[in-house]
C-alpha cells in the first residue's frame, strides 16, 4: 500500500520552531523558544536547552561563552537558510567530517549533468596526466589536460591511444566518500525534523535511533531518495509524518539542495516510537513507484511528489561515451 500522510500522532509541530527562514531570528530568540519547549516537557530544565545532536545541556550563559552556536541545517554552500542551535563542538566536528562530503557530492553530480568538470588522473606507461573531464548530454565528452601538472610523455601516450582506438584508464577525483555523504544527508533530515517538532522529536526513541547512526552505527543508505515535486514547494525543507499499513508511523524529510543544479532529497526517518531501519529501507524501495500528495502545512494546496533512487547511484553507473579518433 502506498504511504499516506496522517495526523501527527503525538509529534506536535511547533509553529515557532518550524522552518523559520525569514526573517532569521537571533540566537537569543532561538534559545528562548527551545528553552520553553524543553521546560514544557521537562520542568526541571528551566532556562536550558539540549544540543539536538549530543543531547548535552546548556544554559543561556553558553551563548556568550560560545559553547553553543547557530548553524545552517542545510549547508550554506547548498543554499541553506533554515537554522538550528547546536553545541559548538558538534557544529565544528560535523562541519569538517560530514558537510564537505555532501557539498562535493552535489558538485560531482552537477558535473555529470554538464554543469562543471570532474578532475581526473590518467594512467599509462608515459607517466602522470592530470585532466578535467566535462560531460555533455548534447555534445561529445571533453577531456582537458592540465599541462603544467602532467608528464609530456603521458600526454603523448593518450594521443596515441586515441588515434589507435585504444582504452583510456583514469581515476576520477570526486572529493567525497560515500559513508560520510550518507551521514551528512541523515544529519540534515534529523535537524530538519528537530526544527519542526522540537524536543518532542529529539527526546523520542526514533530520534535516538538516528543519533546512533550519526555517532557511528551502520548507515541505512536505502532510506534516501531523490524527490521530484511537480510544483514549487513553499519552503526549502518540509517534514511530514506518514503511515503505511503494517508499519509504525515514520517521518519523511524533504529538503532542497542548490548547487549549480537544484535537487530535492527525501529521507525516511523513524517516528517517535522508533522503527527498524530495514523496514524503512523496504518502504523506501516502494517509493519510486509511488505518487505522494504532500501538504505543505499552510494554505498552499497539496503538491504531488514523485521519487527516484538516491542520486549517488548516478555516479556509480558512470559510462564514458566513446571519444572520436584524433585526426
Amino acid at each position: 500500500m502506498e504511504p499516506t500522510e496522517q495526523v501527527r500522532d503525538g509529534a506536535q509541530s511547533n509553529s515557532t520552531l518550524a522552518t523559520i527562514e525569514s526573517p532569521v531570528p537571533s540566537i537569543e530568540q532561538m534559545f528562548q523558544v527551545l528553552s520553553a519547549d524543553l521546560s514544557a516537557r521537562r520542568p526541571e530544565s528551566a532556562n536550558a536547552i539540549l544540543c539536538p545532536l549530543c543531547m548535552q545541556a546548556f544554559t543561556s550563559d553558553a551563548i556568550s561563552e560560545r559553547r553553543i552556536s547557530v548553524e545552517h541545517i542545510i549547508p550554506s554552500a547548498l543554499g541553506g537558510a533554515l537554522e538550528a542551535i547546536t553545541c559548538t563542538e558538534c557544529n565544528n566536528t560535523h562541519g569538517s567530517t560530514l558537510e564537505s562530503h555532501l557539498v562535493r557530492a552535489m558538485q560531482a553530480l552537477d558535473s555529470l549533468e554538464g554543469k562543471g568538470a570532474i578532475p581526473a588522473v590518467f594512467h599509462n606507461s608515459g607517466g602522470h596526466v592530470s585532466a578535467n573531464i566535462e560531460w555533455r548530454s548534447d555534445a561529445p565528452t571533453e577531456i582537458k589536460i592540465v599541462g603544467k601538472a602532467s608528464n609530456p610523455a603521458g600526454v603523448g601516450a593518450i594521443r596515441d591511444s586515441i588515434k589507435e582506438g585504444g582504452t583510456l584508464n583514469f581515476t576520477l577525483t570526486l572529493g567525497f566518500m560515500a559513508e560520510p555523504y550518507y551521514r551528512a544527508i541523515l544529519r540534515v533530515a534529523y535537524l530538519a525534523a528537530f526544527a519542526y517538532f522540537g524536543y518532542g522529536f529529539a527526546l523520542s526513541e526514533g530520534a535516538s535511533q538516528v543519533r546512533r547512526v550519526l555517532d557511528g552505527d551502520a548507515v541505512p543508505s536505502g532510506v534516501i531518495l531523490e524527490a521530484h515535486p511537480e510544483a514549487e514547494l513553499p519552503r526549502s525543507a518540509l517534514v511530514r509524518l506518514l503511515h503505511s499499513e503494517g508499519t509504525e508511523p515514520f517521518f519523511m524529510a524533504l529538503f532542497q539542495l542548490r548547487s549549480s543544479m537544484t535537487r530535492w532529497l527525501a529521507v525516511l526517518l523513524p517516528g517517535n516510537q522508533g522503527c527498524p531501519w530495514d523496514r524503512l529501507v523496504d518502504l523506501a524501495g516502494s517509493f519510486p513507484n509511488a505518487l505522494l500528495q504532500v501538504n505543505p502545512g499552510d494554505s498552499t494546496p497539496a503538491i504531488s511528489v514523485r521519487f527516484s533512487h538516491e542520486p549517488l547511484k548516478k555516479l556509480q553507473a558512470i559510462r564514458i561515451p566513446a571519444l572520436p579518433a584524433a585526426g
